[in-house]
């Protein structure tokens, strides 16, 4: 066995860096450090193809502009597996530079997790549990669960009085176990915040659950009922107000409520539908009265709104317009949106629907599916995709149920697919502009058969135009061969944030085992970008090592991706790295000799705006985010330390629209069509 290892790192080291000739004129950048200092943990595999159970609730996400990115991986400085750490990765003028985030005291382990971050990362919500050993910042209550707003290396409890009702061994937030059974998850639920606009500031408000009453108006309905709070500058809010009242008077909260609505799924912990729960500006919460079922906006914090109150309640939650002008809910299988601008309720689809798959920020391009027959095309009772767009509906294609039943990566018996009932487990996607819609399926929708070798059916990822009125198959392969492995999209690992794979130019990214190309020879997992009828290798597919996809910017023009393969010289291990394939980004210079002192190994000081702040200067080496000065728990950790991966990168380009310069696609790749 050891001599196969042996012989693997040596074939590794033997290879030639890749000479693929990526899109988009990208070049690769190496995001995570260049050198772990001889230790055996690296970037977590990100992405469907190759889970890790770890990850799950811990937030993956890359900044909108692509200039930063926060991840998890395994303490990349010893020497055997140990403990799971966030890092983030911020890029400048220089190049990349790392650090450490998770804060830990003696015996705490990874009871810190940070479960959100506001679309700069500038900043976080890290979660406490029970038992963490950790008090981060003033006023927090010792050993209670808690959320914390982490920016420029601060810490701001949410919660700072001692639940009143509840001991550290029962707050948290109650939930509906997989056996019927209720139960108690020893954290608070984070819930989501608003992402900003021009005139309010991101995460500004931030929204949690808590089996408790955590203020002197609220009514307490025991430890397996629920109220709902959002957090404003230091002020906490109760949001299961019902309406009649402008004030928050006791007596009026409604105890056992959830934001957006529970569904009772569990991956791993319990998530709500909360897609969309809160609006941009933080101005619109959405929330459910779980004793009976009906729909509310809270709004401004002062007024409550009854949604479904025109379908006679008991409306589920769906999703709503970034702006929450516009929300989306069913009720016996109909699709119905409300205008909070209006008050008019409308019958979006009349029965069989089934769930969505997406909509557009605006809530003007909605993607649901339904068995029965809403215009030409569609054959009832089987599920058949829609499209709503201002009044007109259109139909796309008859589906399988299969398609909303891909295996499950998170170790429970819940499902995930392209229309599951809750955020978390959707694998669909909608472009933020609602013109393309990504989705997976098993059947024969564009000519191509994906039957394998085996008989059975395997799953592949297709795009729909709108406007074109055109699905395409983005990961059929491109000779018309039978696939040998399923396609897959990722889910949302915590419910509140979803992986960017698909941007308003209809670019898609994803990851697969299949060789959708001839040039991808390697057997394993290796991402992709597919483009109006292109399909591109943005990993070298020559490798035994596998790609994973693990998030985008905004505008695409950034693709993270996980992979051990040493694909710029600066990578001198041989363990999982993250990268960024970036349009216009320079390819790297030979790595700097390895520090012979502590003295010489200085970094600079890291890139401000960031969640964790500055890094202090410090010598290169393993660290954690400084916990600030203890209360009465315990001593924080050393300073935080940066490590800084030089590369030298030019300023960017300027580019030729909004999605930037695009290069000639290869000769001999067919379209690959399905026009309607």
């Amino acid at each position: 066995m050891l001599s196969a290892v042996f012989a693997m790192v040596i074939l590794r080291l033997a290879m030639p860096l890749p000479s693929l000739a990526l899109p988009d004129a990208r070049s690769y950048e190496l995001v995570s450090p260049s050198d772990k200092s001889g230790g055996i943990g690296g970037v977590l595999p990100l992405g469907s193809l190759a889970f890790s159970p770890e990850q799950f609730g811990r937030q993956l996400q890359s900044s909108v502009d692509g200039g930063s990115i926060s991840y998890i991986g395994a303490d990349f400085y010893q020497a055997s597996y140990g403990g799971i750490d966030q890092y983030l990765s911020q890029s400048d003028s220089i190049g990349w530079s790392t650090q450490n985030v998770t804060p830990r005291t003696p015996g705490s382990a990874n009871e810190a997790k940070y479960v959100g971050f506001s679309p700069d990362l500038s900043i976080g919500i890290l979660g406490t549990g029970l038992g963490s050993g950790l008090q981060l910042g003033e006023g927090a209550p010792a050993d209670y669960p808690n959320l914390y707003l982490v920016q420029s290396g601060r810490f701001q409890p949410l919660l700072k009085l001692v639940p009143p009702h509840r001991t550290t061994s029962t707050f948290g937030y109650a939930f509906v176990q997989e056996n019927g059974e209720p139960g108690i998850s020893h954290r608070l639920l984070f819930a989501g915040a608003n992402t900003g606009t021009n005139t309010v500031r991101a995460f500004s408000h931030v929204l949690f659950e808590a089996n408790d009453a955590l203020s002197s108006n609220v009514k307490d309905g025991g430890e397996h009922e629920d109220n709902l709070y959002e957090w404003v500058e230091g002020e906490l809010r109760l949001v299961n107000v019902l309406p009649g009242s402008g004030v928050d008077p006791a007596g009026e909260a409604a105890p056992n409520a959830s934001f957006g609505v529970d569904h009772h799924d569990v991956y791993r912990t319990a998530l709500p539908n909360l897609s969309h729960v809160i609006s941009a500006d933080g101005s619109r919460v959405f929330w459910t009265d779980q004793n009976n079922g009906d729909l509310y906006v809270r709004e401004d914090g002062k007024r409550t709104v009854q949604v479904d109150l025109e379908v006679g309640g008991g409306g589920a939650f769906v999703t709503a317009s970034a702006d929450g002008s516009r929300v989306f809910f069913s009720k016996q299988e109909n699709l119905y949106e409300y205008n909070l601008s209006s008050g008019l309720t409308k019958d979006v689809a009349p029965g069989g629907v089934l769930g969505l798959m997406g909509a557009s920020e605006d809530g003007s391009y909605v993607y649901f599916v339904s068995t029965s027959h809403l215009v030409g095309g569609a054959t009832a009772g089987e599920p058949n995709l829609y499209l709503s767009h201002e009044g007109r509906l259109s139909f796309i294609r008859t589906l399988s149920l299969a398609d909303n039943e891909t295996p499950n990566l998170y170790g429970t018996h819940a499902r995930e697919g392209d229309w599951y009932r809750t955020f978390a487990g959707r694998t669909a996607e909608v472009s933020p502009n609602g013109r393309y819609l990504a989705f997976m399926a098993k059947e024969n929708l564009t000519g191509y058969e994906p039957l394998a070798a085996n008989h059975e059916r395997d799953y592949e990822v297709y795009v729909y135009d709108a406007p074109a009125e055109r699905l395409m198959c983005a990961s059929c392969n491109v000779n018309g061969s039978p696939p040998t492995a399923s396609t897959q999209l990722p889910a949302p690992v915590n419910g509140v944030y979803q992986q960017r794979y698909l941007d308003n130019g209809g670019r898609l990214f994803f990851s697969t085992s299949d060789a959708v190309l001839p040039e991808d020879t390697n057997g394993t997992s290796d991402v992709y970008e597919y483009e109006e009828g292109h399909v591109s290798l943005i990993s070298p597919g020559s490798a035994p090592d596998e790609a994973v996809f693990a998030d985008a910017s905004e505008s695409g023009d950034d693709v993270f991706f996980t992979t051990s393969q040493q694909l710029v010289p600066a990578d001198r291990d041989q363990i999982v790295d993250l990268y960024d394939a970036r349009v216009d980004g320079r390819s790297e210079a030979p790595p700097a000799p390895p520090c012979s002192s502590e003295g010489e190994c200085r970094n600079s000081p890291g890139v401000a705006g960031s969640f964790a702040g500055p890094a202090s200067l410090t010598s290169v080496g393993p660290g954690n985010l400084s916990a600030p000065a203890a209360p009465a728990s315990g001593p924080g950790k050393a300073p935080g330390k940066i490590i800084v991966a030089k590369k030298h990168r030019k300023p960017a380009k300027k580019r030729h629209g909004k999605y930037g310069r695009r290069t000639k696609k290869s000769a001999g790749r067919p379209m690959r069509s399905g026009k309607k």
